[in-house]
């Protein structure tokens, strides 16, 4: 049985949200295969999904599973999401302002 990894679209992230930390699953030290962290994603405008990291040693993996899958995010995820859900607000309240 091969492994291969799947990873995130990220043309189908619809939503981006910070939350507190959930308490559970996580160790004093950080590291852990199922380390929660404090974003959400909306996948296909669907349900919300936190996004976890397996980190052990100085790297860390951060990924969502959607349907028992794990789907890996690629670096700088955080910035491309953040940045289109900024642009996605603004267009919003410029529309608003516009009537």
């Amino acid at each position: 049985m091969s492994a291969t990894a799947s990873y995130l679209d990220l043309s189908r992230v619809t939503g981006y949200r910070e939350t507190p930390i959930p308490r559970h699953r996580r160790r004093q030290d950080g590291y852990g295969t199922l380390v929660p962290g404090p974003v959400q994603l909306q996948i296909d405008g669907k349900r919300w999904h936190r996004v976890r990291t397996t980190c052990w040693s100085n790297s860390g993996t951060d990924f969502v599973r959607v349907a028992g899958v794990q789907l890996i995010l690629e670096g700088g995820w955080h910035h491309s999401v953040a940045t289109r859900q900024c642009q996605t607000e603004l267009i919003a309240a410029y529309r608003k302002h516009l009537g």
